[in-house]
């Protein structure tokens, strides 16, 4: 089968992504698609007719991903409030302290627009519902973009929505002016509510969270239980996906056969009941790419044609690009598509070459091979977008999936009655509670074994090409027994391997990465010779900065492994990160200042449990990282007297050949002049300015000592102290300084061979 839909869902993949990341990619993968197209419908005049169609379609999705990333908002943005009146077009819930919902918008004499808003619940004394109008008045921003390597790009999540701004408003602004939801929407809205409420009253918190997300996706769970699914693997059964809807549709056909339904009836009542169903689960991707091919699978039924599981994919994936070719970059949409790819093409493959006499043990080989096909074909997805790789979901999921799916059942069976008979919820939810517990156990019990879940780093490209072309190979799709498929195939993995041993060509060049921690500092340094050092890990009371930010950044950049850590001075925004990242990052060393005797206690300790060298910084040390490069601890001094963390703080200059960088940490004006007198020439091309840009640093005599051409500022956006100070800048800029500021920059990147460098930020300014 030549599957004609799946050529042009890889060339609108592939076009789309060099569009929005890489525009050489298209060049370099289209190529080869053209010749695989060639060898696919070796008719030419065939072959000339699909290419037509195939060119076609990629302009069109080229003109549309190009409209929807040069689309903006019509509303003012800024930290100013406005008033603004719009209807509720999403479930709303409740995370954290805000209510958070999409509206759309109707700005007086503009175009309306969908907007993600949050609303601050501790003054809010309303319940909002699906289709109110609101009145509101809070302050517009753009969303954020991705800030640092690897980092969560937010604004490119909500284009994907068509979404293109954030309102922040406060609970006591709200007015609700009522609801205009068509009677039929409204009777559905009223019925998911009655069905939560019945849950929350009926059951355990947890329980009843962990049942609404089996049951329409609500996302309820604290940040604890939501990491713990993670790590397991199986919080897939959390969010609405395909399985979801494959329970349902099973059950559905098993109910219409029940009542000898068939043909286009069977088909009418099957899409208007999945509709229903992806509306109450908020139409996410998984939902309208498994309700979408539940729907074609009966239209075939009905013109009697051959159903494919391939060609539905993507056909109905090609209609989502069309809709709006962004969301190809959600993890919803690449772990589902994955998933259904890796079901239909390499577990049948698989599970045919094994089989049991005894029908049980049949059944079992076939759920744990379907586990195990899905689990490796998304690794390399898993790996970027989450750095994680659970081991114990091969097993988990032989519970944890038939548990939610009879789960999925039992709560809409019951879903008459609880409406009918609220009264008798508690006594109903009885069986759904033994349910929810039972994965809850089995969940927790795996998460007590050390090897249950595995932190990986993102696979490079090229790597990732190479292992996916094993599986194809493995599984016996290459054909190899014939001559030009085997020189078809020496060719790509040759070609793939030289672009891998291109990007390590640049084996002797440096890169610095000021990381976006917010109000702190972390700095990552990759040396030649494979060797990294961090200095400072960030860190904020509240927010897992070393988890979220720096874990994910090295994990980015293929890093497991640092060789030295330097914790400059023991204030939790420098110090705290670095106590988060032991877990799961190997560290040889770390260096802390030789002066405070109070403050590095947690890291310390943590330190010692995981078997990691600390030790005092020695002025005076170079440490030899690699040929021509040096990394240079200038303070404190030998003779210096603690006055207080921030002067603590470790000072260090790293010399790579005719580039240098000066580290500063968060050392004030006394030090700096101290610094001046004591070395006089501290010449260094980069500097990170001294504690956030403070008033009280960057002394002029320092800075003239060290007379950078560039500097970087690492500060967090809107922060209470006020950093930078404007004097700071000011004095910059006389001085024809380029700084940047990772408040404005998001990460900063500095590369060099030695000679010159190069300057990349992650943000836009």
């Amino acid at each position: 089968m030549k599957r004609i839909y799946g050529f042009l869902f890889l060339g609108s993949f592939i076009v789309v992504m060099a569009m929005t990341e890489n525009s050489w990619l298209v060049a370099f993968t289209l190529i080869p698609a053209f010749g695989v197209i060639r060898l696919v419908f070796k008719p030419a005049k065939e072959f000339k007719y699909f290419i037509v169609i195939f060119v076609a379609f990629l302009v069109i999705v080229s003109v549309r991903t190009q409209m929807i990333t040069d689309s903006g908002t019509t509303l003012v943005t800024g930290d100013e409030s406005h008033e603004y009146t719009g209807k509720v077009i999403s479930f709303p819930f409740i995370r954290g302290d805000n209510l958070q919902m999409v509206i759309r918008i109707y700005p007086p004499g503009g175009k309306t627009e969908k907007v993600q808003c949050y609303i601050d619940t501790e003054s809010l004394n309303k319940k909002v519902r699906y289709g109110d109008m609101l009145h509101i008045k809070g302050a517009a921003y753009l969303p954020k973009g991705k800030r640092n390597p690897g980092g969560f790009d937010y604004r490119l999540y909500l284009k994907s929505l068509n979404i293109h701004t954030v309102i922040y408003a406060q609970g006591s602004t709200l007015k609700i002016l009522g609801n205009n939801n068509p009677r039929f929407i409204d009777i559905l809205a009223s019925v998911r509510e009655k069905m939560f409420h019945g849950m929350e009253s009926s059951m355990e918190t947890d329980n009843a969270r962990f049942a609404k997300g089996v049951l329409f996706g609500e996302r309820s769970l604290d940040e604890e239980e939501e990491e713990l699914f993670s790590k397991a693997g199986i919080s897939h059964i959390l969010s609405v996906s395909g399985l979801h809807v494959a329970y349902i549709y099973g059950f559905i056909l098993f109910v219409l056969s029940r009542f000898k339904i068939s043909g286009l009836w069977k088909l009418l009542i099957v899409a208007a009941l999945l509709l229903v169903y992806s509306f109450l689960s908020g139409f996410s991707v998984s939902v309208i790419r498994s309700a979408g091919m539940a729907m074609l699978h009966q239209w075939t039924v009905v013109l009697n044609r051959k159903y494919d599981t391939l060609n539905a994919m993507f056909f109905i994936g090609l209609v989502s690009m069309l809709i709006n070719p962004l969301v190809i970059f959600t993890a919803a949409f690449i772990l589902s598509y994955s998933a259904v790819f890796a079901i239909a093409a390499f577990y049948p493959v698989f599970n045919d070459r094994f089989k049991f006499r005894n029908r049980h043990m049949e059944s079992f080989k076939s759920l744990l091979f379907l586990t195990a096909a899905v689990q490796l074909f998304t690794l390399p997805v898993l790996a970027y977008l989450f750095n994680t790789f659970s081991v114990s979901a091969l097993f988990l999921n032989l519970i944890a999936v038939p548990v939610s799916g009879m789960l999925l059942i039992v709560l809409l069976a019951m879903m008459p009655i609880m409406l009918a008979f609220p009264e008798f919820s508690y006594q109903l939810m009885v069986i759904p509670e033994m349910m929810t517990k039972i994965i809850f156990s089995s969940t927790e019990i795996a998460s007590q074994f050390s090897f249950y879940y595995l932190r990986v780093p993102a696979m490079r490209i090229p790597i990732a090409i190479l292992f996916y072309g094993m599986l194809f190979m493995i599984s016996g799709y290459f054909y190899l027994e014939y001559r030009k498929n085997r020189i078809c195939t020496s060719a790509i993995c040759t070609a793939v391997i030289l672009w891998h041993l291109g990007g390590l060509a640049h084996w002797d060049t440096l890169t610095v990465t000021v990381i976006d921690v917010g109000q702190g500092d972390s700095i990552l340094i990759e040396a030649p010779g494979d060797t990294d050092i961090l200095i400072d890990g960030g860190g904020y009371v509240g927010r897992k900065v070393g988890d979220d930010v720096v874990k994910k950044v090295l994990m980015f950049k293929n890093i497991s492994e640092l060789d030295l850590v330097i914790c400059t001075h023991s204030h939790f925004d420098h110090s705290l990160g670095l106590v988060e990242i032991l877990d799961d990052i190997k560290i040889d060393q770390i260096m802390v200042n030789s002066l405070e005797t109070e403050g590095y206690e947690r890291l310390i300790k943590n330190s010692f449990e995981y078997g990691v060298e600390v030790f005092e910084s020695v002025q005076g040390t170079n440490l030899e990282v690699w040929d021509g490069l040096t990394l240079e601890i200038l303070y404190p001094f030998k003779d210096s007297t603690y006055e207080d963390a921030n002067n603590s703080s470790v000072v260090a200059r790293l010399v790579y050949k005719e580039v240098s960088f000066m580290f500063t940490g968060d050392i004030g004006m006394s030090v700096e002049g101290e610094l001046t007198e004591r070395y006089g020439n501290l010449k260094s091309d980069i500097i990170k300015i001294a504690h956030h840009g403070s008033g009280t640093s960057s002394l002029q005599e320092f800075i003239d000592a060290v007379d950078p051409s560039h500097a970087v500022i690492s500060v967090g956006e809107n922060n209470r102290y006020g950093h930078p100070a404007d004097k700071t800048l000011e004095f910059l800029s006389e001085r024809g300084i380029k700084y940047y500021r990772t408040d404005y920059a998001g990460a900063v990147e500095l590369v060099t061979d030695g000679k010159k460098f190069e300057i990349k930020t992650y943000a836009e300014e």
